[in-house]
């Protein structure tokens, strides 16, 4: 009998095996040890692990790599290995207004004429591609052509529920549906808001919420729930005056930047939000709930519930806080 060595490991979110025999593929030691370890657990099977850096270990070695280079090489660096998009977007942010304009009137005309294309329109991953190809082209003019491309994002929107009205962008085939989703465009459309300034910011969050409210699916249900990430941490204070009585706010956006607004209500604050949009959300039902508990309002909470009864209803289209 020969012993041979068999090492299991991790890579890519699966588990590879070696094994030191004369066998390719998966040998039927491989086979066996792994029954064992089902059947008998790592008790007794002798293990080692790799001495290797921490994450913040390997970012300050390539810093201090990194900070040997003078300006010229680290320059040709970038040059080398900086993705084509990245040049684009560079390239964008010093074009002049003409040329910018150009692009985006390009990239526009483009896009739009996709959603005449049969053949995209019958291909979800094609008509992904070809819209992040178009949108890419965009990276950079975001600050200096804001109200045009925030156009031309509702434009798209619209444009993908309406062609799921007409059965486009789905695929019913044997090996299983395929549809219409980009988690890419959801992240363009969140970097897009995030970098325009606080009034503008707010503005469009309404279109693009109630253009989202208008659609038939689920497309984008990330780009919803990711409200708080428009917003950065020293903008708190401000959204929460949009909550007053001088400024209307959809409901919808009340329900998802709670969570990021909770840090700085009082609260009488939190129970006059919780008290609006708990009745379309089960966790700040909960939390409402929670909250009347915590002051010994039990007789509420028991109202509350009671009201409830049948169920959550349906969400209102907007209200003003307080």
């Amino acid at each position: 009998t020969t012993e041979y060595g068999i090492e299991f490991y991790v890579e890519n979110d699966s588990v590879q095996s070696t094994c030191n025999c004369p066998y390719d593929g998966v040998c039927k030691h491989t086979v066996a040890a792994l029954l064992y370890i089902v059947n008998e657990g790592i008790d007794h099977i002798s293990t080692y692990a790799l001495n290797s850096p921490t994450a913040s270990q390997s970012l300050d070695f390539l810093r201090k790599y990194l900070e040997s280079f003078t300006k010229e090489e680290l320059i040709s660096l970038v040059v080398k290995f900086a993705p084509e998009n990245f040049i684009m977007e560079i390239k964008n942010r010093e074009e002049t207004a003409s040329n910018a304009e150009e692009i985006f009137r390009k990239a526009d005309k483009k896009i739009r004429k996709l959603f005449e294309d049969e053949d995209l329109l019958y291909d979800p991953s094609g008509m992904e591609q070809a819209l992040l190809s178009q949108l890419n082209k965009l990276k950079g003019l975001e600050a200096r052509l804001p109200v045009e491309i925030g156009e031309l994002i509702l434009f798209i929107i619209r444009g993908i529920d309406a062609a799921f009205d007409d059965g486009y962008l789905y695929i019913d085939n044997y090996y299983g549906d395929e549809y219409f989703e980009s988690e890419e465009f959801c992240d363009y459309v969140i970097s897009y808001v995030k970098q325009l300034p606080f009034k503008a910011k707010t503005g469009y969050l309404t279109e693009l919420d109630q253009a989202l409210n208008e659609m038939s699916y689920s497309t984008f249900a990330t780009i919803q729930e990711s409200y708080h990430r428009v917003f950065s941490d020293h903008e708190r204070e401000d959204v929460k005056t949009l909550l007053k009585p001088d400024g209307e706010i959809a409901t919808t956006i009340i329900s998802r930047l709670y969570k990021f607004l909770e840090p700085v209500l009082s609260p009488d604050e939190k129970e006059i939000i919780l008290r609006t949009i708990s009745s379309s959300d089960a966790d700040h039902f909960l939390s409402f709930c929670v909250q009347l508990s915590g002051q010994n309002r039990y007789p509420e909470v028991i109202d509350l519930i009671k009201d409830d009864s049948i169920g959550f209803k349906m969400p209102v289209p907007s209200c003003t806080a307080w």
